[in-house]
């Protein structure tokens, strides 16, 4: 009996250890409040009303967006019928940023990467999550070559 006691109190020292190595951030989303994520915070409010500025804020918006579709990503039939509607808007959205992107490609070539990325980010497929952490990854980038000055700095 003392041995089942002394391995369940392993398994369970060993299993919080793991669970206390991972790594809460308390971000802050769209709308001002809370949220815990698994990952770093990786935006926050940026100031600019340059072009490039107001392209990475729409980048930005579109792929928030994108991330937030994984709970229309189903298979039922309505769910992928939602899915399909929120991707043609987007879509739309996306094709509307084409000519400023076309603009500041010659300048701002992570800001098209991350702009080309955002199809497949909004898109009803599997990899649709891939894509958006890769835009957001490289729209953090993008901020950095943009000397994008935080709010409140």
């Amino acid at each position: 009996m003392l041995t089942y006691q002394w391995l369940t109190a392993s398994f369970l020292l060993m299993v919080s250890c793991i669970v206390s190595s991972a790594e809460i951030y308390q971000c802050r989303s769209d709308s001002g409040g809370i949220v815990f994520r698994d990952q770093p915070c990786l935006f926050q409010a940026y100031a600019g009303d340059s072009e490039a500025h107001v392209v990475w804020q729409e980048i930005r918006a579109i792929s928030r967006l994108g991330e937030s579709m994984n709970a229309i990503r189903g298979a039922s039939v309505e769910i992928r019928a939602q899915c399909r509607a929120k991707e043609q808007e987007l879509s739309g959205r996306i094709a509307a940023l084409k000519p400023q992107i076309e603009q500041l490609a010659p300048r701002f070539s992570v800001l098209v990467e991350a702009y080309e990325a955002l199809p497949q980010c909004v898109s009803c497929g599997q990899s649709a999550t891939f894509h958006c952490r890769e835009s957001n990854r490289l729209l953090q980038t993008a901020a950095n070559e943009l000397d994008m000055p935080k709010i409140g700095q």
